[in-house]
C-alpha cells in the first residue's frame, strides 16, 4: 500500500549531502596532514597516558593478588611419615589470671559505647503474626583498663558491636 510516509521515505533516500566548501576542505586537509606528520610520541598528552595506564593496570593487579592472598588460606601440611617430628603443643595455664606468673592484672576503669549508625531494615512479622520494625544498630565499644600491679600501665580495647532490635508496630 502506498502511503504518504512511503513517498516521504523515497524522497529522503534520494537526498545526498552537500559537498563541503573549498575553505572547509582545505582546513580539514591541513589538519590531517599535521596529524599524520607528527609522531604519536611527540604529543605530551599521549606520551604521559601510556605509563599511567600501565601503572593503573599494575596497581589493580597487585590489589587483586593481595585480596586473593588475604582471603585464601592454604591448609597446614600434614606431617609426612619419616619426616621431622613436630614439637608438642605449648602448655596453657588454666588457672585464674592472678595465679599466672608475670601476668599483670588489668582492671576496667571506664567504658564508652558509641553509636556509629542505625539501619532500618523494614517491617518483619513475628512468629505470632504481629508486625515489628527491624532496626540494626552498629556500636563501637571502648574499654579503658589500668594495671593494678604496674602504675601508669594502661590498655584501651576497642571493638565493634552490632545489635538488632525488633520494635513493635502499632496497627489500627
Amino acid at each position: 500500500m502506498n502511503t504518504p510516509e512511503d513517498s516521504l521515505e523515497g524522497e529522503l533516500r534520494a537526498l545526498r549531502p552537500a559537498a563541503p566548501s573549498l575553505r572547509l576542505a582545505g582546513r580539514i586537509g591541513a589538519d590531517l596532514a599535521r596529524e599524520t606528520s607528527a609522531a604519536p610520541t611527540s604529543d605530551p598528552a599521549r606520551r604521559r597516558a601510556r605509563p599511567r595506564d600501565a601503572s593503573l593496570w599494575l596497581a589493580w593487579g597487585v590489589a587483586a593478588a593481595m585480596t586473593v592472598a588475604f582471603f585464601v588460606r592454604t591448609p597446614p601440611s600434614s606431617p609426612r611419615p619419616g619426616g621431622p617430628a613436630t614439637a608438642p603443643p605449648p602448655t596453657v595455664a588454666t588457672g585464674p589470671v592472678d595465679q599466672v606468673a608475670g601476668t599483670p592484672r588489668f582492671l576496667p576503669v571506664s567504658t564508652t559505647k558509641t553509636l556509629i549508625g542505625a539501619l532500618d531494615e523494614g517491617v518483619v512479622f513475628l512468629e505470632d503474626g504481629q508486625p515489628a520494625r527491624k532496626v540494626r544498630y552498629e556500636f563501637l565499644d571502648t574499654v579503658d583498663l589500668r594495671s593494678a600491679d604496674a602504675p601508669g600501665a594502661r590498655v584501651n580495647v576497642t571493638y565493634p558491636r552490632e545489635e538488632i532490635r525488633l520494635v513493635p508496630v502499632q496497627t489500627y
